[in-house]
Parts: C-alpha cells; sequence; structure tokens
C-alpha cells in the first residue's frame, strides 16, 4: 500500500504538470476557440405559421479581431504553420480588418425554391446596422464552398446550408451593438450582439 500511494503522489503530480504545459495556446488567455466562436455568433429561425417548415435558419459569426486570432490559432494548429507563415496570416487578417467588417453566414432557405441565396439582389440583402451610422448594404457577398476546414471552424453549419463571406464597409466599434439584417426574400430576419 505505501508504495502505491507514494506513487500516486510523485506521478499524478508529474503528469499534471506535463499535461498542462502542453495544452494549446488558445487557452493561454482564457478562451478556448469555442468560446470565442460562440460570443461572436448568432442565430435565428423564421417558420411558415401553415405547416411549420423552416422559411430560413441562419447563423453569423463577425469575424472579430477575437476571433480572427482564436481562429488563427486552431488553424496553425491544424497545418502546423511556422511562425512566419502566422505572422503573415496576422498581418492579412489585420489589412482585412482595417477596411471592412466581415461576417461568415450560414443560410438554410427552407427549400429549393431559393437555392441561389444572394444572387438576385432584387430579392435578398443583408444589411449592417450600427448606431450613429446609415444602414450599410454588403460590399460583397461571396459564396464559401463547404469543406472539411469550414465544418471544423464553423460546426453549426449543416449538410443543406450555403456558406457565404459577406464584407461590409468598416463601422463596427468595440463595445457598441449593431444588428446584421436579412431583408427581402424569403423572410426577414435579425441578428443582434451587444
Amino acid at each position: 500500500m505505501r508504495k502505491e500511494s507514494r506513487y500516486s503522489r510523485i506521478v499524478l503530480p508529474v503528469l499534471l504538470s506535463i499535461l498542462l504545459f502542453s495544452m494549446p495556446s488558445a487557452f493561454a488567455n482564457g478562451k478556448s476557440y469555442r468560446k470565442v466562436l460562440k460570443e461572436s455568433t448568432r442565430k435565428a429561425r423564421v417558420y411558415v405559421w401553415d405547416n411549420l417548415e423552416a422559411r430560413v435558419i441562419w447563423s453569423a459569426t463577425w469575424l472579430s479581431d477575437d476571433f480572427r486570432a482564436a481562429r488563427r490559432e486552431k488553424l496553425a494548429r491544424l497545418y502546423r504553420w511556422t511562425d512566419k507563415q502566422q505572422m503573415k496570416q496576422e498581418e492579412e487578417d489585420r489589412k482585412e480588418s482595417e477596411r471592412f467588417d466581415l461576417f461568415f453566414l450560414s443560410i438554410y432557405a427552407g427549400s429549393s425554391q431559393w437555392p441561389e441565396i444572394g444572387k438576385n439582389e432584387g430579392q435578398w440583402r443583408i444589411v449592417l446596422e450600427v448606431p450613429s451610422h446609415e444602414p450599410a448594404e454588403a460590399i460583397r457577398m461571396d459564396r464559401v464552398p463547404v469543406t472539411v476546414i469550414e465544418r471544423i471552424l464553423y460546426p453549426y453549419l449543416d449538410r443543406w446550408s450555403q456558406a457565404y463571406i459577406v464584407r461590409f464597409p468598416k463601422t463596427i466599434r468595440k463595445g457598441v451593438p449593431f444588428h446584421l439584417l436579412m431583408a427581402g426574400l424569403p423572410a426577414p430576419s435579425e441578428l443582434i450582439w451587444k
């Protein structure tokens, strides 16, 4: 018995130390990628009352500086980036963040009736509303092919949703609430960041 307790008093602390020192750097600031993703993402669902069919189900992740940093760390681990590759990505993120407010969108539009969301600008619009600014139309909305990486980074994606990157002129300020509006067909909806 004495040997076992002495063994556990020595080995367990050593194993715990090794485990703590080998934890990913994403936890160094106290926030995991999943936590930052959750803080940066909003979701909404709109149903038709007649038959309770989902008219639109969408999620949007605001690509804030905090989110971009967490995403970089996750990608660096997945791809085993060198310091130089990480610095290059950080510089690209910084330049893009200075010019645009970006969102990653996942949209399911209820049925095959709306297969190409975003193609017909007269019927479908995404608008960003920030206090003390005019509502901003999306500068660009690009459809993103959904690969394994997108499914890892944005686990709310499902096989029926379409993914987009949407760019707006830079208007969001840290700590100021904003709204992302889906206007037009198939259903109006709103996501709010406070």
